[in-house]
């Protein structure tokens, strides 16, 4: 679980959340995120996805990390209120991965 303070309200995340109310824009922008970075050299370490799936559904599957949402959910408000994203602080219970982390 990742959580991220807007405004005053925090907002949680879970692996590949649908319950948040903008969950549809906040994986726009995650994928959005995530090409713009691949376009910029970054390499997905998919040995960090722990389930057993396709080729295909790796990188899908990197992009449902909850502190992925979180900071995407941070720049979507950022962006909402006209406003540069300054720092944007995601507080989690475990672990950062290393695909997220690097």
């Amino acid at each position: 679980m990742s959580w991220i303070w807007v405004n005053g309200k925090e907002h949680k995340f879970i692996v590949s959340d649908k319950r948040h109310l903008d969950s549809k824009k906040i994986n726009k922008k995650v994928e959005e995120l995530y090409e713009n970075i691949k376009l910029a050299g970054f390499k997905p370490i998919t040995r960090f996805v722990l389930k057993e799936v396709n080729v295909e559904m790796l990188e899908k599957e990197l992009c449902g990390h909850s502190e992925k949402m979180a900071i995407a959910f941070g720049l979507l408000k950022a962006e909402e209120m006209n406003e540069k994203p300054g720092e944007i602080i995601v507080y989690k219970n475990l672990r950062v991965c290393g695909d997220c982390h690097e």
